[in-house]
Formats: C-alpha cells, sequence, structure tokens
C-alpha cells in the first residue's frame, strides 16, 4: 500500500509542473529534428557517393 501512495504522490508532484511536462514532450522531437537535419547525408550508402576530384597545388 505504501508503494501505491508513493507512486500516487509522485505522479501529482511531476504532472503539478505544466512546464516540465511540455519541455519534456517537446525536446526530443526538437533535438531529432535538428540532428536529423544535421546528419541527413552522413548515412548514405557507398555506392551512391561520388567523390570528385580536386587539383592541389603544392608551393615550396
Amino acid at each position: 500500500m505504501k508503494v501505491i501512495s508513493i507512486i500516487i504522490k509522485d505522479l501529482k508532484t511531476v504532472l503539478s509542473d505544466k512546464q516540465a511536462i511540455i519541455v519534456t514532450m517537446l525536446m526530443p522531437v526538437i533535438l531529432m529534428t535538428i540532428l536529423s537535419m544535421a546528419l541527413k547525408g552522413s548515412f548514405i550508402s557507398s555506392d551512391d557517393v561520388v567523390i570528385e576530384e580536386i587539383k592541389i597545388a603544392v608551393v615550396k
């Protein structure tokens, strides 16, 4: 019985803070969006990649 009362108390504490709930739900979505945009070119297969030749000048 004490375990249930502790769970209920913790749920009331967590659910009372609306800003924390919004941040907890929104931050993973924002991070997934940013990381997927930043890393979208990193996970393509090697068959699709075309590496172009670059000319380099060496100066002594």
